[in-house]
């Protein structure tokens, strides 16, 4: 990992040690989309532009070899931004789903409490590839979230997900550019809070190298958000997102996450 991350991960202390509850309504990002996020996208002869998309999952998985490491931190209702749920999510990728068959498998701990570090969470896996390649960039996954859940996530119910991910691109537009879109589709069997079944999808737009934005619905619940990224940290991402716009639940909430991923554990390049 790069010496320059170690601002990044002052950063991601200082979510831990934020007044946590010990259980988080959201996950940390996943591999997924660390991964889709940091794989900047060249169109054409113009630098490539960042994208991202908030809010749910992906069907891209992380690039086989690589490990990710994400922490995130939401307000507390009603406490608001002065009071923090913690959790953080890591795992790592095998395969190449750009060629065969890519997938990933992680952990989160929905307890990030200093005083109760680590005393829930569950597993998360995705298996996928890329489909449909003489119409571009397509991607279908399926998923397992919420496997093997210990302390208070125990019993919760196994949310089975078949997504699809397009890339493709807008424009060009007067400017002469060109801009990355992202355009995601799935099905949960839990999705609509880990008990009824529901759908989900969402569309994230790159702007700029350095910044994207991005809406989805998660069963209902929309969401809204925006990713940034510098190239003097190219292997982290920067996640902040507003939960429930609609206030179906009550009130809007707001995450903050930052996502980190690396193949250079071993002390060499993924080949």
């Amino acid at each position: 990992m790069k010496p320059n991350l170690l601002a990044v991960l002052n950063v991601a202390a200082l979510l831990l040690g934020a007044q946590a509850a010990s259980a988080q309504e959201q996950a940390a990002m996943t591999g997924g989309e660390i991964m889709a996020a940091l794989e900047n996208l060249s169109f054409a002869a113009q630098d490539p532009n960042f994208l991202s998309l908030q809010g749910i999952g992906g069907a891209r998985t992380a690039l086989g070899g690589s490990f990710f490491f994400s922490i995130s931190g939401s307000d507390t209702r009603p406490t608001g931004l002065r009071g923090l749920d913690g959790s953080l999510s890591f795992g790592a990728g095998f395969g190449d789903q750009e060629t065969s068959i890519g997938g990933e498998v992680a952990v989160d701990i929905t307890s990030a409490d200093p005083d109760d570090f680590g005393d829930s969470g569950y597993l998360n896996a995705k298996v996928g590839g890329r489909v449909l390649r003489s119409l571009g960039q397509n991607y279908l996954a399926v998923g397992a979230e919420g496997m093997a859940p210990w302390g208070d996530a125990h019993g919760q119910e196994v949310n089975l997900t078949l997504t699809g991910t397009r890339v493709t691109r807008l424009g060009p537009f007067a400017n002469g550019r060109f801009y990355p879109v992202m355009l995601t589709l799935g099905y949960g069997n839990h999705q609509d809070h880990g008990i009824d079944p529901g759908m989900f999808a969402g569309i994230g737009l790159g702007l700029t190298p350095n910044l994207s934005i991005s809406l989805a619905n998660d069963a209902g619940i929309l969401e809204a958000g925006f990713g940034l990224h510098f190239e003097r940290v190219s292997n982290a991402v920067f996640m902040f997102t507003a939960h429930d716009l609609a206030r179906t639940e009550g009130d809007t909430r707001f995450a903050v996450a930052v996502g980190i991923s690396t193949d250079k554990l071993f002390g060499k390049d993924r080949p």
